[in-house]
């Protein structure tokens, strides 16, 4: 699994909003990437096999906004919008992610994507619940990487 955690240096959008700006204190969100992009088997007489495994495109970007902001009501009201109707195309919405590193940027564009679920407040490393912060998780079919 490729994990990327992210901070408020870094830019972050979905749908209807280019930057999200109502960012938590710390992380504000890890992008995954669960599955490999092919299976490598070792065939019986030494040949290698690389089978293309199309989840390896998939991505989660789980993301701590400020409960109650702008921010959260967006995606608070996409995931009603989903809710009314789950079989409209439209609910999927695109998202990106631009990780600044050094001199150079690198962007993951992330296609047709919905919140995966409700958010869930987090405990922070002291064992405090920080009630003022909403994760959201949100699912996208495709992923892609360019460096800038």
């Amino acid at each position: 699994m490729n994990r990327i955690n992210l901070t408020g240096k870094d830019i972050i959008g979905f749908g209807a909003i280019p930057v999200f700006t109502d960012l938590a204190d710390g992380d504000v969100g890890v992008l995954e990437m669960e599955s490999d992009i092919h299976e490598p088997k070792k065939g019986f007489d030494g040949e290698g096999i690389l089978a293309y495994n199309a989840a390896g495109e998939t991505a989660t970007l789980t993301l701590r906004v400020l409960a109650g902001s702008e921010n959260d009501k967006y995606l608070n009201g996409e995931f009603a919008r989903y809710k009314l109707n789950p079989d409209d195309p439209s609910v999927l919405q695109n998202g990106k992610v631009v990780k600044k590193t050094g001199a150079n940027k690198v962007k993951y564009t992330l296609t047709g994507g919905a919140i995966k679920k409700l958010p869930s407040s987090t405990t922070s490393v002291e064992g405090n619940m920080e009630t003022g912060v909403a994760e959201w998780t949100i699912f996208f079919f495709n992923v892609d990487r360019s460096i800038k």
